[in-house]
């Protein structure tokens, strides 16, 4: 046998050049040019076992992935958060095995282009060396009522090396302190579940609106003829005179320039038991009240001025189909009383009353942070 068996090379052999692995022995590259099966064979097993070794390395290298599923006070982009001091978490994700979180570095802006900027007005953690990724506490400055911060986060994992940037997140303030609530508490005396509409001129472009709304003891929010949000049953069971829950919703979609309507649909609820309190339950102490309103909406245009619309004597009040309704009794449905376009703009109203400003429940309102 020819020495070329073992060891000559030729021009005819596999030509290397087309395959790039950077960092491979040249020993490897000799071998796969050999022409004895057996050989080659052995260096094809090589190569494969040096590729798999270097992917890993490569994957090990770059195994820093950023943080995922950003949520503040268990939610993803939450509004109404009223701890003033809201909870961070985040999620890690690695194809490693045995992989953890050295440290975290968070940072919250007032702002989603300063955030984009890795300006933290608000917050920068800098490197907190642990491996929490749950309960973060919010450490940084004040935070206003009905206002939206913006935070991302990043990560060190076991072996020092840091992810990139997660994607931005964000949560919003609610309406903490007493103050901040500049609307009244209103009601429509009715044998029926009563319908509550106001209309409102819209001039310049919207950029963000916000809801806030609380109807005991349920209530149905629409605005120009579209039911808001997929909440049923709202807001939830609370001692009333102790505490009360109000939702926040995102309404900037819902309304438009020019004339705009807010409908809502107050249910007895828990709060106003008068179906059994003198029924055959022969209940006595279960009646807080006539159902009531309170309603404030936040407007912010894009020559960033604001307006807010609340609940006030303006609001006009009627019957409607909804001849009685219980958690416990059930509930009458007259469809012959339907009122077509009664929470629309331009619907007439002439021969509707003006509503009732009704005193509050007694409980401190709070947002309403529940599971759906």
């Amino acid at each position: 046998m020819d020495s070329s068996t073992h060891s000559g090379f030729s021009e005819k052999s596999v030509n290397i050049q087309t395959v790039r692995y950077a960092g491979i022995p040249d020993f490897i590259k000799e071998i796969v040019k050999v022409r004895s099966l057996k050989w080659r064979f052995i260096g094809i097993l090589l190569l494969i076992l040096f590729s798999s070794f270097f992917v890993t390395c490569v994957k090990k290298e770059f195994t820093g992935n950023p943080p995922e599923e950003l949520k503040c006070e268990y939610s993803i982009n939450p509004l109404g958060i009223e701890n003033k001091n809201p909870e961070l978490s985040w999620i890690l994700k690695s194809g490693i095995r045995n992989q953890k979180q050295l440290a975290y570095r968070i940072l919250v802006a007032s702002s989603e282009e300063k955030l984009n900027r890795n300006i933290g007005d608000k917050w920068n953690s800098g490197r907190v060396k642990t491996d929490q990724s749950t309960h973060v506490v919010y450490k940084g400055k004040s935070l206003d009522s009905n206002r939206r911060y913006w935070w991302k986060v990043r990560v060190w994992d076991k072996d020092k090396k840091m992810s990139g940037w997660s994607k931005p997140a964000y949560w919003e303030m609610g309406l903490f302190k007493p103050d901040d609530w500049k609307a009244d508490w209103i009601s429509f005396d009715c044998p029926s579940a009563p319908h509550l509409r106001r209309e409102f001129e819209i001039i310049k472009q919207i950029k963000k609106a916000r809801a806030y709304i609380s109807g005991l003891g349920y209530y149905e929010l629409s605005i120009n003829g579209t039911k808001i949000g997929d909440h049923v049953l709202d807001p939830g069971q609370t001692d009333y005179e102790q505490r009360v829950f109000y939702v926040a919703y995102d309404i900037t979609q819902n309304l438009k320039q020019g004339l705009n309507a807010v409908g809502v649909i107050l249910g007895d609820g828990f709060y106003n038991q008068q179906a059994v309190n003198h029924g055959r339950y022969g209940w006595k102490d279960v009646v807080y009240g006539r159902p009531r309103l309170i309603f404030q909406m936040y407007l912010t245009f894009t020559d960033g001025s604001e307006t807010v619309i609340v609940s006030d004597g303006t609001w006009k009040g009627s019957s409607g189909p909804i001849i009685s309704n219980n958690v416990y009794a059930g509930e009458v449905y007259d469809a012959r009383l339907e009122i077509d376009g009664w929470d629309t703009p331009g619907f007439d109203d002439s021969k509707w009353n003006n509503v009732e400003i009704m005193e509050c429940p007694g409980g401190k309102l709070e947002s309403q942070m529940l599971p759906r």
